[in-house]
């Protein structure tokens, strides 16, 4: 990821600071992505192995949303700041 072309992202006369903010919501919206996956999947075994009883599958998926909630609060941040 840290090699992809950003120029596009700093608009007129945007600088250092608007690369390194377009570098970080890149990185945010890979990591969201990833994220949003794994819940997906970790969903999808709650459901098809009836594992609403798994203390441990439960954990993972609250650490999983609590992560992708982190995660969508640094990208909204970003955007606010535009």
């Amino acid at each position: 990821m840290e090699d992809m072309d950003t120029s596009c992202m700093s608009g007129a006369g945007g600088g250092d600071a608007d690369m390194e903010k377009g570098r970080r919501f890149l990185e945010l919206v890979d990591k969201q992505s990833t994220l949003q996956q794994a819940i997906a999947s970790k969903l999808t075994r709650l459901i098809s192995e009836h594992g609403w009883d798994s203390d441990a599958l439960r954990a993972e998926l609250a650490d999983l949303v609590g992560e992708h909630s982190q995660v969508t609060r640094e990208i909204n941040g970003l955007d606010a700041g535009a």
